[in-house]
């Protein structure tokens, strides 16, 4: 199984999984990301090479009325609502 995480980086994915689930083009998002996450940050944080996070390390952040998580392999998974309280 490849690294889907070596041809594009997490924010994009970020973008790519809401606009799919909204069913629109990822440049018809009306919030973009950097209004509620840094993307560069986000991106330093899941680069192939990071070692930023322990093994088992994530990120949620609510965007776009999604949930937003984001795991230590680089995996990005979205759920209905946004992220609320600490995690």
């Amino acid at each position: 199984m490849g690294n889907a995480m070596a041809t594009r980086s997490v924010s994009r994915a970020v973008v790519e999984q809401v606009a799919a689930a909204e069913g629109i083009d990822p440049v018809d998002i009306t919030v973009p990301l950097f209004e509620v996450i840094d993307p560069d940050a986000l991106d330093s944080l899941f680069t192939p090479d990071a070692q930023s996070l322990p093994g088992d390390g994530k990120i949620t952040f609510g965007y776009h009325g999604y949930r937003v998580t984001v795991t230590s392999d680089g995996s990005v998974s979205i759920t209905d609502g946004d992220a609320t309280g600490d995690e």
